[in-house]
């Protein structure tokens, strides 16, 4: 069965004195920013998103640096960066998993956004989309995460804005469907639509202010 990610609706990630905000695509340590690289960002954000699991270093390697080939030492600078940002000077919150990757030895807080109006529903799951770009694909950033062979790694998009979502493919090697229409260019998609990527189908759900969302599938007592 495809494994979705489920964290979507994270705004914030709280650990020890640091605050990680998705939307503001910014780390504060005691209230202060921190500088962090898009690539240290990004593993950092992994990481918190697995709590409490531990990420193989071949997931980070997957995430951080897609479809690229890189030496061993980029990823053991980009955590020395997340460590020095954090003041992990003990390596006790980012704790390396001897000849596997890395876990978070803290705990984490989340602080979630209020679950959207528009969502997929897929494989029997709801996944509530954001406002802004979703990602659709296998690596563990993406809001609709599916791990299935049939899935790009960034496979679309789904952008909403407001009332509105538009679907746009990205390049993916078996194809993005609405109904039995390829997505060669950007297509809104309305209420109830079947959407498919690859071999994945799901249905799209966007409900006026107010009204709440039912699983189509669902019988009535």
């Amino acid at each position: 069965m495809a494994n979705l990610w489920l964290d979507s609706g994270v705004a914030l990630y709280r650990f020890e004195n640091c605050t990680l905000d998705i939307s503001r695509h910014e780390l504060t340590r005691d209230g202060a920013p921190v500088n962090l690289s898009p690539r240290a960002f990004e593993a950092l954000e992994v990481l918190l998103k697995s709590y409490p699991s531990a990420v193989s270093r071949d997931d980070l390697y997957a995430s951080v640096w897609p479809d690229t080939f890189v030496n061993l030492t980029n990823l053991n600078n980009v955590i020395a960066e997340i460590r020095a940002a954090i003041g992990d000077r003990s390596k006790k919150i980012v704790i390396t998993k001897h000849r596997y990757g890395y876990v978070l030895g803290v705990p984490v807080g989340r602080d979630l956004i209020a679950a959207g109006r528009m969502s997929l529903m897929i494989a029997g799951r709801t996944i509530h989309l954001h406002e802004g770009d979703n990602l659709v694909g296998r690596v563990p950033e993406a809001v609709v995460q599916i791990d299935e062979p049939s899935i790009s790694r960034r496979h679309a998009v789904i952008r909403v804005s407001g009332d509105r979502a538009e679907i746009r493919d990205l390049d993916s090697k078996n194809g993005t469907f609405i109904g039995d229409q390829r997505v060669e260019t950007p297509r809104q998609i309305a209420d109830r639509e079947l959407v498919r990527f690859g071999a994945i189908c799901g249905i799209f759900r966007s409900a006026p202010p107010g009204s709440t969302i039912t699983d189509p599938g669902a019988r009535s007592g």
